[in-house]
């Protein structure tokens, strides 16, 4: 993967992280997977031809700290 093409799903996934971070302020009672799985789905159709799913859901791991980034 190109530093362009890195960066590129980076955005995506800071988008993606920052949109379910606001859902689930405004709805702390409901449950997580349900708020989630429909943005994440709506954030990958935006960049389905060129990446996997499990790409953007490793950034986004990354960003949130679970997962250690490549070396």
């Amino acid at each position: 993967m190109t530093p362009e093409q890195s960066n590129a799903l980076r955005a995506v996934a800071k988008q993606c992280n920052q949109e379910i971070t606001s859902a689930i302020k405004a709805n702390p009672k409901v449950n997580r997977d349900d708020i989630s799985r429909p943005i994440i789905q709506a954030h990958y159709k935006r960049i389905k031809p060129a990446y996997r799913l499990v790409d953007l859901l490793w950034c986004l791991g990354v960003i949130n700290g679970v997962l250690k980034e490549k070396s």
